[in-house]
């Protein structure tokens, strides 16, 4: 013979999973567009980042330069004064200083902020 004590406890349970990543993308320093920039084969350098150096030091800040570019074009344009434009090297720009040199890593897998969004979008859930 057998006798219950206690009922049976039940509960609700709320599962969150995530369905898809947050869709992170790069803006210009050139141009402003946002774009997204793949490696190909054994790349060395980052896509769409620049990678340079000033004729001397800012204050405490060093001589490095960084920026993120979309294409050629605009690699050339911040090369070649742009970069006096960047809020960060405003200071540098007004020391005298110059971008002496830069390293790039660019290539044509190069996708804009249209077809990321629709990739996103169309992207499977996880599981």
């Amino acid at each position: 013979m057998r006798k219950k004590i206690r009922d049976e406890v039940q509960g609700v349970k709320k599962v969150v999973y995530r369905k898809k990543p947050e869709l992170w993308l790069d803006v210009c320093d050139g141009c402003g567009k946002l774009f997204s920039m793949q490696p190909y084969c054994n790349d060395n350098l980052e896509p769409g980042r620049v990678h340079g150096t000033f004729d001397g030091c800012y204050r405490d800040k060093g001589n490095q330069f960084f920026a993120t570019v979309c294409s050629l074009e605009c690699a050339h344009k911040i090369f070649t004064g742009g970069w006096k434009l960047m809020r960060e090297y405003k200071g540098y720009a007004k020391a005298g200083l110059e971008l002496v040199r830069v390293a790039i890593g660019i290539t044509s897998l190069v996708k804009y902020e249209d077809e990321c969004i629709q990739e996103w979008e169309e992207m499977e859930e996880h599981k």
